[in-house]
């Protein structure tokens, strides 16, 4: 399995704990970590762990990943990120659904947030909206449809081998954070199967636990939609649908939604529903401006 990691030293010791913890046999997984050239304790507290360590320049999750998977020696690769506490037996649910399932090329579950160990109520509350805004499936689904839609995350992915490398594994953009989506719209382009697994879950636990950050995390969230639907739909030929005219007809019903339900308390999930949605907006109209210049540069 593969770990990207950038400046995570506060996280990366609880993921790696996790993942050698499995019930699965030792002998038959092995962990890859590559460090995106971060600049605090990252790769000191991973050089702790009995795992095969890389590291290379900082230029995002990316061609990390990609490099993990240059140097993974299995058929099946499962990612994960540096901020997740994987269940002990998350491989062993892993090897047995390909194995029972020769036809599918990809799965992926939903991130739970943590029921305890927050920073504030901050983080709690993000986290909290964070899953219910997904919506993941109840039940296991076959992913067909090209939408804006977070069902396969890096933080919570395995693929065949072959299925990475008839896209030619992740996006390596230099500015475009949300790669896994483009990975997968590509994989489905491809006809490849993807399913969804609610029983596949992995725990998120750090989120935000400031405002500032809020922010940050959301804006870049809104402004990668923008790009991204961009980037794929000038280099193939099945289109994204058109992102601005979902961005008018949606994004101000959901301020209305949360406008209306917000009460005074700043700590309230509402609030901060409303502080996220505002901020994705931000970021949204930044990435459309960014989309218009990409078009207007071909």
């Amino acid at each position: 399995m593969v770990v990207a990691s950038y400046n995570s030293a506060l996280t990366v010791r609880q993921t790696l704990s996790s993942i050698l913890s499995s019930s699965f046999p030792s002998d038959q997984y092995e962990v890859i970590v590559v460090d995106d050239g971060s600049t605090d304790d990252t790769v000191g507290i991973i050089r702790d762990f009995p795992i095969r360590l890389f590291a290379c320049e900082h230029r995002g999750h990316g061609p990390a990943r990609n490099l993990g998977i240059r140097e993974a020696k299995g058929d099946i690769i499962c990612f994960t990120d540096s901020d997740i506490i994987v269940p002990d037996d998350w491989l062993k649910k892993i090897s047995t659904y390909f194995t029972k399932n020769p036809g599918v090329s990809v799965i992926c579950g939903p991130l739970i947030p943590p029921i305890h160990g927050h920073v504030n109520k901050i983080q709690q509350l993000t986290g909290e909206t964070y899953f219910e805004a997904q919506n993941f499936p109840t039940r296991p689904t076959r992913i067909e449809t090209l939408a804006w839609t977070t069902r396969l995350t890096s933080a919570n992915s395995a693929y065949r081998r072959e299925a990475l490398a008839s896209v030619g594994g992740f996006p390596e953009f230099k500015t475009i954070k949300a790669n896994d989506m483009y990975l997968m719209w590509s994989l489905l382009e491809k006809g490849k199967c993807v399913m969804f697994l609610p029983d596949l879950k992995v725990v998120h636990f750090w989120f935000p636990w400031a405002l500032g950050g809020v922010f940050k995390q959301q804006f870049l969230w809104g402004r990668d939609r923008s790009m991204l639907t961009a980037a794929f739909n000038s280099m193939h030929s099945v289109h994204l649908e058109n992102s601005l005219k979902n961005w008018i007809l949606y994004t101000p019903l959901g301020l209305v939604r949360s406008f209306i339900k917000l009460p005074l308390n700043p700590n309230t999930k509402q609030f901060l529903s409303c502080f996220q949605i505002m901020s994705f907006v931000v970021g949204r109209l930044y990435g459309l401006g960014c989309e218009f210049r990409f078009a207007e540069s071909k």
